[in-house]
């Protein structure tokens, strides 16, 4: 027995359905029809071949749910055998079956063996819930893969469009649309989300844009632009040179430094990263590129009071004259994001090459779920944001001006 779905792809549809690639990754804006073309693909992988066992993986339950729904009133009653409490179709007639599943816990997803997963909104899925349970899941049994989603800023899964776009990565294939890449949506609807749409929401739900999306703090054009301007910039012996650092330890502590240039330009131009990195020897280091750099002063987050310490002691042994500025977050973080916001605005920061963490998590700096730049104080999430924050800590002090402080 063989059920043919029916099913007529528009052209960006046919396009990843006709592609041979072991994973696939479309990132599209919405009713570019995703959940069609991969339900028809989930679909077609289980009536047609023997023993499959296919996946359907959704962020949280009730997306998953929903597809659950979709698939049932699609498919002949006669061909299938529901469980409704835990969420499977079984095909009696090849022994294949379809389960759907929530990746909001990851551990619940490690151990089987899956011939065809789809990953549905992958961008919103953690990134542990794809590397560390999902994609081994397909190692034993050299099982395929459609991620589909829009983006959600450079996150995991706009690594793996990356790959994609790679001729290196032979297994992989990606494709970018937009809504109106859908000829079935009314361009008038599309011209009415755009005219009424916050502009981050439009880029990101409907144009598809890992640049722009609802929650980033700092616009992601704008930080591109600067990185884009980094790669110009080169060490200039007596520019006014400083730093920033945000501690930690299980977390990383993160060491940006910049120079600043007489009409109040920053480039930031160094960074070192350390991991579980003993305290001494973190001081021990910078304290040696401080004092070779030229560093005028380091600013720190006063939270770290013991390590501040440890850095003025290293920095007075190695000589340099380098002055450790605490920094109080509780107070002054807003003011440090408001400022470098300024200066990203108006062109007036560069990211070299040498800083690729400050660049990355700058794009990826976001605002808790729910909350506004009047409620912000300590409402950031609290991930990809050291290197972000030890910037915070230079603006916030230097140019309080920008930031609107008076004081």
């Amino acid at each position: 027995m063989v059920y043919k779905v029916r099913f007529t792809p528009h052209p960006g549809q046919l396009e990843v359905a006709s592609n041979p690639a072991r994973f696939r990754v479309v990132a599209c804006g919405r009713r570019w029809g995703k959940t069609l073309l991969s339900s028809v693909l989930t679909m077609e992988e289980a009536t047609q071949k023997p023993e499959r066992m296919c996946w359907w993986v959704a962020p949280v339950y009730t997306q998953a749910n929903i597809a659950f729904r979709v698939f049932l009133k699609n498919l002949p009653p006669h061909l299938i055998e529901v469980n409704r409490t835990e969420k499977w179709i079984y095909f009696p007639h090849n022994g294949s079956r379809i389960e759907f599943k929530s990746a909001d816990k990851p551990s619940t997803l490690r151990g089987e063996g899956v011939d065809w997963l789809v990953v549905d909104e992958a961008a919103f899925v953690k990134e542990d819930g794809w590397t560390g349970a999902l994609r081994p899941t397909l190692s034993d049994t050299m099982g395929r893969a459609l991620l589909i989603s829009t983006f959600d800023g450079e996150n995991w899964f706009h690594g793996e469009f990356e790959r994609g776009q790679d001729v290196d990565h032979a297994s992989y294939a990606s494709w970018r649309y937009k809504t109106e890449d859908n000829p079935y949506i009314p361009r008038e609807e599309i011209e009415e989300a755009r005219r009424t749409l916050p502009k981050e929401v439009f880029e990101q739900e409907y144009e598809s844009s890992p640049l722009s999306y609802v929650g980033a703090v700092f616009n992601g054009v704008l930080v591109q632009a600067a990185i884009d301007r980094g790669h110009k910039e080169v060490w200039t012996p007596g520019l006014p040179t400083f730093a920033g650092v945000d501690w930690g330890f299980s977390n990383p502590t993160v060491f940006e430094v910049c120079q600043q240039t007489p009409d109040d330009y920053v480039r930031w131009l160094e960074e070192r990263v350390y991991h579980s990195t003993e305290l001494n020897e973190r001081c021990h280091e910078m304290a040696l590129r401080s004092k070779m750099l030229g560093i005028k002063a380091i600013y720190a987050d006063a939270a770290g009071a013991d390590e501040n310490m440890t850095l003025a002691k290293h920095l007075k042994n190695q000589g340099a004259k380098t002055t450790v500025v605490p920094v109080p977050f509780g107070k002054y973080k807003q003011a440090g994001i408001q400022a470098r916001r300024y200066f990203l605005e108006n062109g007036r920061e560069s990211i070299s090459p040498k800083c690729p963490s400050l660049g990355r998590d700058t794009k990826r700096y976001r605002y808790a779920e729910n909350k506004t730049d009047k409620t912000l104080k300590e409402d950031v999430v609290k991930k990809d944001d050291h290197s972000v924050d030890a910037s915070i800590a230079f603006y916030a002090t230097r140019f309080p001006q920008a930031s609107g402080r008076t004081e």
